[in-house]
């Protein structure tokens, strides 16, 4: 196993000049997703899941799409950390900060490609993008190989603007419930299935949507937006063209948040747009949520009684507002912990079974 030099690598990312790095986040932007994910890889974490029974694959495989430009690191430190050699397939075109956290991972066997000919390789593959691309990749994945899919998901909050305890992971200008909301949205820029995509509220519409609108802005101000895709613009301008029209909007450079009313709600996430929508209870919310099928992830929320609700509604983890884009190393994520999903367990009869709860 090589825990101690996957903490050396983490330590290298976090001290690491990332001027360089090309991707659609600005500089703040990049800065502080790769912090976010480097705080759930804390030394504390890394010995937990040394101490998680199970034997490495020889080599894995991990696919990651180009919305959650650090969504690999934690599945690259665990396996790494295992034992297994490692193959990081990255879209086409998109290397991010592939290239940079291979360079520093010395002599650690991590390596980056951009070809699909690298899934066949894998004795475990974890799929990471759209359902349809989760689906391509495990048909090519070699036979009797373990693939994880991590398909579509979104994510949500539920605001009633009470005051959470301090979180020393969140600045200190960003506490508040609907702060912490911003903050949240503006990891990764609004993308990814951890993103809030609506913030269901017992609060008026309209103090609600001033709430999020001021916060969005010091968001702003904080980490700036980057680069938007044409489509994501113009399905921004659809929505603020109904929230017109049918409900409250207010935007501003880099930002929008559209007061909508339950009918028009869609869980379709976009870069730093967040819908509000009016719910008298966490229940009535949960109900919404639940319309879309079995794909709700995460919810943020500062009602802790709520939870009850969520989890009826199939949410896969609650936690408070701020960490959303913030998950533990050790979680149940689609279904699977993640922590198991690295390794396999060999029974006392010598076979092989996979560790995926």
């Amino acid at each position: 196993m090589r825990w101690k030099e996957v903490a050396a690598w983490r330590d290298r990312i976090r001290d690491a000049d990332l001027s360089e790095v090309k991707t659609h986040l600005s500089p703040q932007g990049l800065r502080a997703i790769v912090d976010a994910a480097l705080d759930a890889l804390g030394d504390q974490q890394l010995r937990e899941a040394a101490a998680t029974e199970g034997v490495a694959y020889p080599r894995a495989v991990v696919v990651t799409a180009g919305t959650v430009e650090t969504a690999a690191i934690e599945w690259l430190a665990l396996l790494l950390g295992r034992g297994s050699e490692v193959i990081w397939k990255t879209p086409a075109g998109q290397p991010g900060l592939a290239r940079l956290l291979v360079d520093l991972a010395g002599d650690l066997p991590l390596a980056t490609t951009e070809d699909r000919s690298s899934i066949p390789l894998g004795d475990v593959v974890i799929a990471m993008g759209s359902d349809a691309a989760v689906h391509e990749i495990r048909s090519a994945a070699k036979p009797g190989a373990v693939v994880h899919e991590h398909g579509h998901a979104w994510s949500c909050a539920w605001v009633t603007d009470t005051p959470l305890p301090h979180d020393p992971l969140i600045p200190q200008d960003f506490q508040s419930p609907w702060q912490r909301l911003a903050a949240d949205a503006a990891l990764h820029d609004g993308r990814g299935c951890l993103t809030p995509v609506v913030a269901f509220t017992p609060l008026p519409l309209n103090e609600a949507v001033a709430s999020l609108a001021e916060a969005m802005e010091s968001a702003q101000a904080k980490w700036p937006l980057g680069m938007i895709h044409g489509e994501e613009a113009q399905m921004i301008r659809a929505r603020r063209a109904m929230a017109r029209v049918v409900g409250v909007k207010k935007s501003g450079e880099g930002w929008s948040v559209h007061g909508l009313t339950v009918e028009h709600f869609v869980p379709h996430g976009l870069p730093r747009s967040v819908m509000v929508i009016h719910a008298p209870t966490a229940e009535d919310a949960a109900r919404c949520a639940s319309q879309f099928g079995s794909n709700l992830s995460t919810v943020g929320t500062d009602d802790v009684g709520a939870a009850h609700a969520w989890m009826a509604a199939g949410a896969t983890r609650i936690c408070p507002l701020g960490r959303m884009q913030r998950p533990p190393l050790d979680r149940i994520h689609d279904g699977g912990r993640v922590i198991a999903q690295t390794a396999r367990l060999q029974a006392m009869d010598g076979t092989w079974s996979v560790a995926d709860s």
